[in-house]
């Protein structure tokens, strides 16, 4: 099965405005890096998603690491978090020297279920992160609630989510700051990596703004404390804003296709899908439960019939790399490791026919 991915459709539609933006920054001696097209889509960032900041970084796993130190996270604290993310998010968690503490998920939604949030939460806990797994956003209100009343900052990961709305907002609007990935796989994909940090505190806004260049308060001057290299460059922050014009025509294509995927996937015996509660509005991807015993078994069917269907995502905890950190709660968290043993993700984009989806659900 050949199903144009999205990047490639989006990048036809803007092809012109992206050419002709990189032949001026190469033919008038823009800086490529730290230049005009960073402030620009930064605050067109900014106002889509609702907050008064929005500061451009070099990757999802840095906008997670910068919006945590940010917020004071170092060691010595817990980052509450679900374990069925990608490792980036956990890498950033180990990076502030913060322990992770994993807490289970809700059966039906695949988040964080607020109810054991609140009994993990003690006074070590320096933040709680909200994935919003699968282009659906996690339970805001009971999350929210539990961080206001413990004093524990919100931190949206929104990797997977760009372009979802909760309560008719964009989901990036709640926390105390939300991070997006803009790789080319996502939503909003940038030509090459890149993230985002977005928050309405001029604190938080500022140490990211610093930590992303080494430090520092501009590029040259002195280091204010030992920061990193991650910079949005500007081929990319371009790429972003200009795509930003498009977005939410394009998930509402998604969404249409969405729709008639899920209206023939619920009429099949064994599968289960992610609930999407009234109040959200996902960005979607098509990702299934089937019985534990049949997964391997049911992903080597379709590839056999040319149909590459993924696994989002191994508990990263479980890889070599991860196997001795110092961690919580990983022994206390069936609903998630149930997850990990029975999903996969079908082949979707804007570009899928009907006559391919069926294929797939048959």
């Amino acid at each position: 099965m050949q199903i144009t991915a999205n990047r490639i459709l989006e990048y036809r539609a803007i092809r012109e405005e992206i050419l002709s933006g990189i032949d001026q920054m190469a033919s008038n001696e823009r800086l490529l890096v730290l230049g005009e097209e960073l402030p620009r889509a930064e605050r067109a960032l900014a106002e889509y998603s609702q907050r008064r900041h929005a500061k451009g970084v070099g990757n999802g796993t840095d906008a997670i690491y910068t919006a945590l130190k940010g917020l004071g996270v170092t060691s010595g604290h817990r980052v509450i978090m679900p374990a069925n993310v990608c490792v980036a998010v956990l890498e950033a968690v180990v990076r502030t020297g913060a322990r992770p503490h994993y807490v289970d998920i809700d059966p039906d939604r695949w988040t964080l279920d607020p109810s054991l949030v609140a009994e993990s939460l003690d006074p070590s806990t320096g933040a709680i992160l909200a994935v919003h797994a699968y282009g659906t956003p996690a339970d805001l209100d009971g999350l929210l609630g539990l961080g206001d009343e413990a004093g524990v900052p919100i931190v949206g990961v929104c990797g997977q989510s760009f372009g979802a709305r909760y309560r008719g907002k964009p989901v990036a609007a709640f926390g105390a700051a939300a991070c997006y990935s803009f790789n080319p796989t996502k939503i909003n994909g940038a030509l090459g990596d890149g993230g985002a940090v977005v928050t309405d505190s001029e604190e938080v806004a500022l140490d990211v703004h610093r930590r992303r260049d080494h430090g520092r308060n501009r590029e040259g001057g002195p280091a204010q404390f030992v920061g990193i290299s991650s910079r949005l460059d500007e081929i990319n922050a371009m790429t972003v804003r200009l795509k930003l014009e498009h977005v939410d025509g394009w998930i509402r294509q998604r969404g249409e296709r969405a729709s008639y995927y899920r209206s023939l996937l619920e009429g099949i015996d064994g599968v289960q899908l992610q609930t999407v509660p009234e109040e959200c509005s996902p960005s979607h991807m098509i990702t299934i439960r089937v019985k534990e015993a049949d997964r391997d078994e049911v992903q080597s069917m379709m590839a056999e019939r040319g149909i590459r269907a993924g696994i989002n995502y191994r508990l990263p905890f479980r890889m070599p790399g991860y196997e001795d950190i110092d961690d919580l709660g990983r022994e206390d968290i069936p609903n998630t490791v149930a997850l990990e043993t029975s999903t996969l993700t079908l082949p979707f984009s804007n570009a899928i026919g009907d006559e391919d989806i069926e294929l797939v659900v048959e």
